[in-house]
C-alpha cells in the first residue's frame, strides 16, 4: 500500500492495519512523511480511547473515601489516581494530570475529545484546549455566583 493513500483511511484500527502493511523501504520521502502523519493520527486516536477508559474507571468527578485508622477517620482523595499510576507505571502527578485531562475533555470540551478521537488534534493540543476552557470558565462561574448571591 502506498502511504499517500493513508489520508483517506479513517483513523482507527483500519489505519493501524494499513500502516502495518506498508513496505517502508519502498517509500519516497513524501510517503515516509505521510506515514509519520498517519501514525500521529493513530496516536491521538489511541490516547482518546485511553482517556475515555480513564473516565469510565475513575468517574467523571473526584471521589473521596473515608477510612478508619486507629479509631480516627481519614479522608483519602481519589484513590483511583494511585491505582492508575501503579498499573501504568506512571508517577502520581502524571496519573493525576491524565485524569484531569480525561475528565476535562469529557465534561467541558467533548468536541475536543471527538477531534482527538478522529486524529485531528494531538493530546498536547487537547490539553491546551482543556486548560484554556478552564481558565475561561472559572471567571464566568465566579461572576455568576456573585450575581446569584447578590455580590
Amino acid at each position: 500500500m502506498q502511504a499517500v493513500d493513508l489520508a483517506n483511511i479513517p483513523t482507527g484500527i483500519e489505519l493501524v492495519c494499513a500502516l502495518a502493511e506498508i513496505e517502508v523501504d519502498a517509500l519516497d520521502a513524501n510517503a515516509k512523511l505521510a506515514r509519520i502523519v498517519a501514525w500521529e493520527r493513530v496516536s491521538a486516536w489511541a490516547a482518546a480511547q485511553q482517556n475515555a477508559a480513564i473516565v469510565e474507571y475513575v468517574g467523571a468527578t473526584p471521589h473521596v473515601q473515608r477510612v478508619q485508622v486507629d479509631g480516627r477517620s481519614l479522608q483519602l482523595a481519589d484513590v483511583s489516581r494511585s491505582e492508575l499510576a501503579c498499573a501504568l507505571r506512571w508517577s502520581e502527578n502524571t496519573a493525576g494530570a491524565r485524569i484531569e485531562l480525561a475528565r476535562g475533555l469529557a465534561r467541558e470540551v467533548p468536541e475536543a475529545a471527538a477531534a482527538m478521537a478522529a486524529g485531528s488534534i494531538s493530546i498536547l493540543q487537547a490539553r491546551a484546549i482543556v486548560e484554556g476552557s478552564q481558565r475561561l470558565v472559572a471567571p464566568i462561574d465566579q461572576a455568576l455566583m456573585r450575581t446569584r448571591c447578590g455580590g
